[in-house]
């Protein structure tokens, strides 16, 4: 398993098990097909002081297995120390995840040195899970299956914020409205210590496209 996982800080105790990973329709709710794309039109400024909006209704993005776009909203962080944004779903499918990417850069990997495109990814979704993983071309790699907690504000229309630091010696935090809620290390190659951060947003399979678009609102604080 890729990632050394610290611990699991805060865990939500109104399911028996927290490493429940039920989907529906068998979709693992990754970021899907295709790796990661990068957009710089779905994500649109939306005139307000550091906020953007991502919204799509259109049916060729809803793949079998999902479609996953990115925006890229911070240069390059050389070492990665930190980064945070509040990202609010207004609409969509409630099983896909939103949230931001860290540390993106192209770098060598395994014996023959080829270079691929990488990043670690947060996610969030509207029933209250979250998930850490790292994206390796188009492979999707989580640290571990969806988790619940009770940190995340659930359903349509609440804010969520999510903060990731690193330390000196290469321990990731996150936390979810200001609480901490996970430490993993990345200890496999690729290594991820920076790089550029960004905003990103699953398109689900069993979207209700064109009548009920995914809608997602991302601010910097």
């Amino acid at each position: 398993m890729k990632g050394l996982v610290i611990s699991i800080v805060f865990c939500s105790v109104f399911l028996a098990s927290c490493n429940l990973d039920w989907q529906p329709g068998g979709w693992s709710g990754g970021t899907g097909e295709g790796g990661v794309e990068v957009s710089t039109e779905l994500f649109r400024p939306t005139g307000l002081v550091n906020e953007w909006i991502f919204s799509t209704n259109d049916t060729t993005n809803a793949l079998p297995y999902g479609k996953s776009f990115w925006y890229p909203a911070e240069d390059s962080q050389e070492p990665f120390e930190r980064w945070s944004l509040i990202a609010t779903k207004d609409g969509g499918e409630r099983y896909a995840g939103y949230g931001m990417i860290l540390c993106h850069g192209s770098r060598e990997c395994g014996e023959d040195g080829e270079e691929r495109e990488t990043m670690l990814t947060v996610m969030i979704r509207c029933d209250g899970y979250f998930q850490v993983a790292e994206v390796l071309g188009t492979d999707y790699r989580p640290f571990e299956n969806w988790l619940p907690n009770d940190a995340i504000e659930q359903e349509y229309g609440r804010e969520n914020k999510l903060t990731v630091e690193r330390e000196a010696n290469g321990v990731f935090t996150l936390l979810i409205n200001d609480i901490d809620v996970y430490r993993f290390v990345d200890d496999e190659e690729p290594y991820h210590s920076g790089g550029t951060q960004g905003f990103l947003a699953v398109v689900s399979p069993h979207e209700d496209f064109p009548d009920f678009p995914v809608t997602i609102r991302y601010r910097l604080p």
